[in-house]
């Protein structure tokens, strides 16, 4: 092999180390991540995560545009390509939350789902198809879920009515007396999440607080106010919370689209969103969740799916 031929490919194979050095020093909090396939999907403002990276995609229409499709439900692979194995009868659901065992809760407008009669609310198995073993009475009044949430332990959910209601209920759909919510004002709960503690971080009326696990409001929680219409939880495994919402000013600070609190509450500095809005009401984050690999995979309203790169310390 001639001297030159030698030198062309030495030069070739320091090009491309260089450039794959350059694309790790890249991938700093923040960044979109290239790795993630554009799965063409409109609609779908539910995002679940599930252990194996996989992310299921609901709430109310859900669109797939290769091949052209309507669903009310599908499941993402981790890289971004559609599952074929998951399929899900037909319904609006308003939302999904995944229990530890892989099953989901499902709520939406709905008296009957497949083989499940539970008005709003249905287990469905890992397949996505209903479990009708799940029963529930309704809560007093028959006010809509807006939000549910699983028990760390996988005993059973948290489900947030409109109206300010707050129930936990056991994988049969009874309710659990021994959780008794304080402190609740009527306004709707808006977002939900169980830390490993079991306390139960609660969004409702513009203001983030915490639960102790028998329903007490937590003293030692520092709370915020986020005047967002919509907030969306996700929480990491030490106890942070990432809030994301509608552009506004986070506890009388600045202004705010994507942000994170610490496990007790109070502002993390640590992590900045580049692409946060500029003037109330500029933009919403219509979903967020934290993928188990720290990546936060989200979507702006009127826009696509995106994903953060890890930056959980």
């Amino acid at each position: 092999m001639g001297i030159l031929k030698l030198l062309r490919l030495w030069v070739a194979a320091l090009y491309a180390l260089v450039q794959s050095c350059c694309v790790v020093l890249a991938q700093t909090p923040g960044q979109l991540d290239p790795a993630f396939v554009d799965p063409q999907v409109s609609g779908g403002s539910v995002l679940v995560p599930q252990s194996d990276g996989r992310v299921i995609v609901t709430g109310g229409t859900v669109v797939t545009l290769s091949p052209i499709a309507i669903r009310s439900a599908l499941r993402l692979n981790e890289d971004g390509t559609i599952d074929s194995n998951y399929n899900v009868p037909g319904a609006s659901f308003t939302g999904l939350a995944l229990l530890p065992d892989g099953r989901s809760l499902a709520w939406g407008t709905f008296t009957t789902l497949g083989a499940s009669t539970s008005r709003n609310l249905a287990l469905l198995k890992t397949t996505g198809e209903p479990d009708a073993g799940f029963a529930t009475a309704p809560v007093v009044g028959n006010p809509l879920p807006t939000v549910v949430v699983a028990v760390p332990d996988g005993s059973g959910v948290y489900v947030g009515y409109a109206g300010g209601w707050l129930v936990r209920l056991g994988l049969n759909g009874a309710k659990d007396p021994a959780f008794v919510p304080g402190s609740l004002d009527a306004g709707d709960i808006q977002a939900l999440a169980v830390q490993a503690s079991g306390k139960v971080l609660v969004a409702q009326s513009g203001k983030i607080f915490r639960l102790s696990s028998d329903g007490g409001r937590d003293p030692l929680y520092v709370e915020s106010t986020f005047a967002s219409a919509t907030p969306r939880f996700a929480l990491s495994a030490e106890g942070s919370l990432f809030v994301g919402g509608t552009t506004a000013a986070v506890t009388g600070g600045g202004l705010r689209t994507l942000f994170k609190l610490k496990p007790d509450g109070g502002l993390d500095p640590s992590f900045k969103y580049a692409g946060d809005g500029t003037t109330a009401g500029d933009k919403t984050v219509a979903r967020l969740v934290l993928q188990p690999d720290g990546k936060l995979l989200a979507n702006l309203a009127g826009s696509t799916l995106f994903r953060l790169l890890a930056h959980d310390a």
